[in-house]
């Protein structure tokens, strides 16, 4: 019995171990990239309160992170036209990581808006693709719709980036 017992604990603990080699360095690059996402989040909503003068001061950590990996500004898809993302990329362990660290967007009057997560820049981007008129007005039932999600600072996780078209 004794031995049947130590045979079981040895397979679990190979098996264990077994499992976080086989998910190797990848796994952690995209932890962390997920948790530069969420830093991200927070940053942009410490700017969105803030105003422009706390953009410096909200982003001061975040900017230092991706520093420390050589995160480069990222290119953006002709397709992004109501949205814009802020992407960043960097390679770890032979991987590539892309996050985006907010996304603004131009569709009301006074300036671009600044959207914290994806499922902001989601939910923006299908109310005004369902309502835009041939002269490229939305209704104003949508632009406060638009004005009530950027006033939402209820948290919301942030999903993985994927493309907002296409």
């Amino acid at each position: 019995m004794k031995t049947a017992g130590k045979i079981f604990v040895g397979i679990a603990v190979l098996g264990i171990s077994g499992f976080g080699y086989a998910l190797g360095p990848h796994v952690a690059g995209d932890f962390d990239a997920f948790m530069l996402r969420r830093h991200a989040e927070s940053a942009c909503r410490c700017e969105r309160h803030g105003g422009p003068t706390a953009r410096q001061t909200c982003w001061a950590d975040l900017e230092k992170e991706l520093a420390a990996r050589h995160a480069q500004p990222g290119l953006h898809s002709f397709c992004e036209a109501i949205i814009r993302p802020e992407p960043y990329v960097w390679t770890e362990n032979g991987s590539e990581h892309r996050i985006s660290t907010r996304y603004t967007t131009d569709v009301l009057p006074g300036g671009p808006l600044i959207l914290c997560s994806r499922r902001e820049a989601g939910a923006v981007e299908e109310a005004v693709s369902k309502d835009w008129d041939q002269h490229g007005r939305i209704t104003p039932a949508t632009e406060k719709l638009i004005r009530d999600i950027v006033r939402d600072d209820a948290y919301t996780p942030p999903l993985f980036d994927a493309p907002l078209c296409g």
